[in-house]
């Protein structure tokens, strides 16, 4: 079944392909949303997708008006994404083909060599996509074919973090001239309450992310637990969704937190659950660039998180929040507690926060960026 949306135009300007798995609303699927929204309105660029699921993802990219297909990959093998893809791009002249995650990078590659163009690019929006959740050999072979396949058939692999670019070069052996680094951003601006929230009896933490290994939500009620000891007037929020949220709430009652901690359904307008919070606290293991944690800084949150992957890329330490070493329950409640017990100084970094946002990682700055890139 292919779902087509739009005609096919024909036209001098670049015509630039995006392929994506659309399978979840995460953080790499609200970048692409971002990124493709703003690209939709260059004068100089034509831009379509092919998604590989039905979900919120192509949702919304058919409300902005976007030249979307749809091919479900539940439905198909890899050789019938290919042939269903070169049969809907047909007459078509494509000039880069920009995949997201490793099953859509073997297809941008298959459509490359069937089309007899496209530019290839790659973004790798964060190093789990190196390896995928199967035994020791089979990550090691896929990390092998990725790789190879990046290194020597893209043109460019964009990392969204600095750190990202450094694994790539000195543990995979990527060119350094093959990797560009290009931050993720965000829309601005954003409707935000008032910041100086002193006089609220009960203060409240939170988080937003997948309940999954990586975000490291076990430290997060852990440093609940620790604050609770020291304070009985703050509330805690995990906003999200994943295979772990039935794990989450047993250790939340092992700790005897669950009174204290709520697990948020996710939404699609996650504003006013940063608008209710007074420190977003994030305990992943590993980060790209979290839109996350770009959210709450625009939401003028100050942010408590461990200094891992790009997220000292994101956040100054002491000017916009506080950047924690380890994973000490301890050490990040204290951190948390002189935040709740200093509202001026949350006011302080919140402000900075959202400035940083303004200045640094817009979506239209994003979006300009990987023009530049496929224009290059």
């Amino acid at each position: 079944m292919v779902i087509h949306h739009g005609q096919f135009r024909r036209s001098a300007r670049l015509t630039v392909l995006h392929i994506f798995s659309g399978d979840l609303w995460a953080g790499a699927e609200v970048m692409i949303f971002h990124l493709l929204s703003e690209l939709k309105s260059s004068k100089s660029l034509d831009v379509l997708a092919i998604c590989l699921n039905e979900g919120v993802l192509a949702d919304k990219l058919r409300s902005i008006g976007l030249e979307l297909y749809v091919i479900p990959e539940d439905k198909y093998s890899v050789l019938g994404l290919l042939r269903l893809s070169n049969s809907m791009l047909e007459g078509r002249t494509i000039n880069v083909i920009h995949s997201h995650r490793y099953k859509e990078h073997l297809l941008g590659l298959f459509l490359s060599m069937k089309l007899g163009m496209g530019r290839l690019v790659a973004t790798m929006h964060g190093l789990s996509e190196l390896s995928e959740k199967r035994s020791r050999w089979d990550r090691f072979k896929t990390s092998c074919i990725h790789n190879a396949i990046l290194k020597h058939r893209f043109e460019r692999v964009v990392a969204v973090s600095h750190n990202i670019k450094k694994t790539l070069i000195e543990e995979y052996g990527f060119p350094s001239e093959a990797v560009e680094v290009i931050h993720n951003g965000i829309p601005l601006p954003f409707e935000t309450t008032d910041n100086r929230i002193s006089d609220r009896h009960v203060l409240h933490v939170g988080s937003v992310g997948r309940m999954v290994a990586v975000k490291g939500f076990v430290l997060f009620l852990e440093i609940a637990a620790c604050i609770l000891r020291q304070d009985v007037n703050v509330v805690f929020s995990i906003l999200g969704d994943g295979p772990l949220k039935n794990e989450l709430n047993e250790k939340a009652k092992e700790l005897r937190v669950a009174d204290r901690v709520n697990f948020l359904p996710p939404v699609l307008d996650s504003g006013p659950f940063y608008n209710s919070i007074d420190i977003y606290l994030n305990t992943s293991f590993h980060e790209g660039i979290p839109l996350s944690i770009l959210e709450a800084m625009a939401y003028m949150r100050p942010i408590v998180a461990p200094s891992v992957g790009g997220i000292p890329e994101i956040v100054d330490h002491e000017v916009t929040g506080i950047l924690l070493g380890g994973r000490d329950p301890q050490q990040y409640a204290d951190a948390c507690l002189m935040l709740l017990r200093a509202p001026i100084l949350r006011e302080k970094m919140g402000e900075a926060g959202r400035r940083t946002v303004a200045a640094r990682f817009s979506s239209a700055q994003m979006a300009a960026n990987y023009q530049k890139l496929y224009e290059g």
